[in-house]
């Protein structure tokens, strides 16, 4: 009768497993069972000593179901095996190295690039540069009565009941009369040089370049003046006085700043200096580049104070220097 190994394993862990090695019974049926034997003869015992089994089995526990409400968090993915990337090398050639042209060895060096100075920026006026020129025109400006009658004047005072001793003229400030400018080159302006020379081309281009009379003066030196070189210079009242309606324009701190060993005029010297330029009848403004807090005290009408700074405005320089705006007081 035919049989697979199969069959013939099942039946030695069959008989292992059922201790029935020396039990004939036993071992036919078993054999008969798995279709090793057709029940005819009885098989005598072939082992005469038992064999003892070497595989144990243990029993398989049925797998326990966990309660429906508890939820069991999903197993972690796991991650995908990476395969190793293929790097590939690829060699490029370089093309042969081409011949320099002949011309090449007649052509001269070009001569190195010269060493540029990059000058520094041009210092930002001191006054706001929207309202420079209506500041500086306003400051400097002389109130001229024209030769047109001022007739909502006449009407006006008609209307109050005045009487009329003279024809009111209209007002207006002019320029035409010149500006005699007056810059500060004592020890305390070295800080404000490039503000003054920017000041200066200010009121050059405002009232023209042929009315502007440009001094500089020390004032630590008993106000000595002058144009040209400091050895030169002389003092300011000996030199020839400027046209009677011309206003004085003085760019100065007013001895505010002090410079340690260096002489300076004060308060008393300044006050005497702009004293005699009201003697002479002319109207004097001082641009000072300080503080309304530390100005020296002057007396009333010597001179018209402007601060000269960026929060300077056309209504307080119009306030300061006091213009009649359009009409002429009637008698």
């Amino acid at each position: 009768m035919a049989f697979g190994f199969d069959r013939l394993t099942d039946y030695f862990i069959a008989v292992a497993a059922l201790g029935a090695a020396n039990d004939p019974e036993k071992l036919i049926a078993i054999a008969a069972l798995l279709g090793l034997h057709d029940g005819a003869a009885k098989p005598q015992p072939v082992l005469q000593t038992p064999i003892k089994p070497t595989i144990e089995l243990t029993p398989i526990k049925p797998e326990t179901k966990p309660p429906a409400t508890a939820k069991q968090p999903p197993e972690p993915a796991r991650p995908a095996s990476r395969q190793p990337t293929r790097i590939q090398h690829t060699v490029t050639r370089r093309p042969p190295r081409a011949e320099p042209p002949e011309w090449l060895e007649h052509v001269k060096a070009l001569p190195p690039p010269r060493a540029v100075v990059v000058p520094p920026p041009a210092p930002a006026p001191l006054f706001a540069p929207r309202w420079s020129r209506a500041i500086l025109s306003t400051a400097m400006s002389k109130d001229v009565a024209t030769n047109t009658v001022d007739v909502e004047a006449m009407v006006d005072a008609i209307a109050r009941g005045m009487v009329l001793r003279r024809v009111p003229r209209r007002i207006v400030p002019t320029l035409s009369h010149g500006v005699q400018l007056l810059v500060d080159r004592g020890p305390s302006s070295p800080p404000f040089l490039k503000d003054q020379d920017l000041l200066v081309q200010q009121i050059q281009v405002v009232a023209g370049n042929d009315r502007v009379q440009v001094l500089r003066f020390d004032p630590s030196r008993g106000f000595i003046a002058g144009k040209g070189p400091r050895t030169r210079w002389e003092s300011y009242f000996d030199l020839l006085p400027p046209l009677p309606a011309m206003t004085i324009v003085v760019i100065s701190d007013l001895g505010i700043a002090r410079v340690p060993h260096e002489s300076n005029a004060r308060e008393p010297q300044w006050r005497d200096f702009l004293a005699r330029l009201h003697s002479r009848g002319h109207r004097v403004i001082v641009f000072v580049p300080f503080a309304p807090a530390r100005w020296p005290r002057l007396p009333r009408g010597l001179a018209h104070l402007v601060p000269w700074d960026r929060r300077t405005s056309v209504q307080l320089v119009r306030k300061i220097v006091g213009h009649r705006r359009r009409r002429m007081v009637i008698g």
